[in-house]
C-alpha cells in the first residue's frame, strides 16, 4: 500500500458565480485535488490566497476590485511559491496576454 499523497489546494476567483462553481464542481472530481473557498473579486483572492496558502490560483483576469493580473503580481509577490493560472472569457487573446506579461 502506497502512502497517501498531499493534496494540491486550489484556489478559484471568478466573479461569475455559475462559472466559478462549475470550476470547482469539476475539480473537486480529483481526488488529488483540494478545492478552497472560492472569491468573487481580485482583493479576496489575494486575502484568500494570504489565508490558505493554496499550490494553483486560478484567477479571472476581469474581475471587480483588482482585476486577474494585479491579483496574481500580489500574489505571487507574497508567496513566490503559489503558481497562478488565468481564466477569462476575453475575446483577444493578444489582449490578455499583454496584460500579464506587464
Amino acid at each position: 500500500m502506497s502512502a497517501p499523497t498531499e493534496r494540491i489546494r486550489v484556489l478559484v476567483a471568478d466573479d461569475e458565480v455559475l462559472i466559478r462553481g462549475a470550476v470547482e464542481a469539476l475539480l473537486a472530481l480529483e481526488e488529488d485535488l483540494e478545492v478552497l473557498p472560492g472569491v468573487s473579486d481580485g482583493i479576496a483572492a489575494v486575502a484568500a490566497a494570504q489565508e490558505h496558502r493554496p499550490d494553483v490560483c486560478l484567477l479571472d483576469l476581469e474581475m471587480p476590485g483588482l482585476d486577474g493580473v494585479e491579483a496574481t503580481r500580489r500574489i505571487v509577490e507574497a508567496h513566490p511559491e503559489t503558481r497562478v493560472l488565468a481564466i477569462t472569457t476575453v475575446l483577444s487573446l493578444a489582449y490578455s496576454v499583454t496584460q500579464v506579461r506587464g
